[in-house]
């Protein structure tokens, strides 16, 4: 936030309209605070984020399609967010994960004050988000992911996990591969199979990951290795060390 002004910018990101016209309505009875948009869903909000450049975001973490967490997975520096939740152990979590603040349906308008208050001490003092935000994100990225947000020319898409087919390492980064498309992930494979289901996704090489269910055939290759023929009629190396745990896996 500028120094040179008291009033913040704040974002407003919840699927219930009825939320989001309270928190408006709310927020506007403060001298010190301008609402400057609203997302009713986590695509939304992404948009806006970058469009806008809130200072500070309050963020429904239960959505349809991108919730809470993968808004913050998706945003490298995010805006100081204060958490907004009908449900306990989503509260009890955004605790965990060290947020600014988090509000619990029903808000009342104090602890919604107290929220913004407390924002406004993290704006304030930049080094301090900076320290939290890290934490955040690291509790955020331990957490198992249903869909994921990837970039596109044309701006970003929502991809359901179950629909990638295997991921491979391209440098630094991975390439994601569908039926009909392949996506460039601009974090690594690590990052990448922390985050996919463990029931779905086995890494079988330092270079690859795989859907487990997208896998047709496991057949001998070069020198007792293996290969995977994929549903997409891929083959993908099997690394020695990890053949073991595979077959056992898959049953074969």
């Amino acid at each position: 936030m500028n120094a040179n002004r008291e009033r913040i910018r704040v974002l407003i990101v919840d699927d219930e309209k009825l939320v989001r016209d309270y928190l408006k309505r709310t927020l506007l009875t403060r001298v010190d605070v301008d609402v400057i948009g609203e997302a009713g869903d986590g695509r939304e909000a992404i948009s806006l984020v970058f469009e806008l450049s809130p200072d500070v975001m309050l963020l429904d973490i239960q959505m349809p399609e991108l919730d809470g967490f993968g808004v913050l997975d998706f945003l490298d520096v995010p805006p100081p967010t204060i958490f907004v939740t009908a449900y306990d152990e989503y509260a009890i979590k955004a605790f965990e994960a060290n947020a600014i603040d988090y509000l619990l349906k029903p808000i009342t308008q104090e602890r919604l004050f107290n929220a913004i208050d407390k924002a406004k001490l993290f704006i304030k003092r930049k080094e301090l988000w900076e320290s939290e935000v890290g934490r955040i994100l690291n509790y955020v990225r331990s957490q198992s992911i249903s869909k994921i947000a990837l970039k596109t020319k044309d701006g970003f898409i929502l991809l359901d996990v179950e629909d990638i087919y295997w991921a491979k390492a391209d440098g630094d980064y991975a390439t994601i591969h569908t039926k009909k498309d392949d996506f460039f992930y601009r974090k690594g494979l690590n990052y990448l199979e922390a985050r996919l289901p463990s029931n779905l996704f086995l890494r079988v090489h330092r270079s690859y990951i795989v859907n487990l269910r997208k896998v047709t055939e496991v057949f001998s290759f070069f020198g007792g290795t293996y290969k995977l023929k994929m549903s997409d009629n891929a083959e993908i190396p099997v690394a020695r060390r990890r053949a073991k745990n595979l077959k056992k896996i898959l049953g074969v």
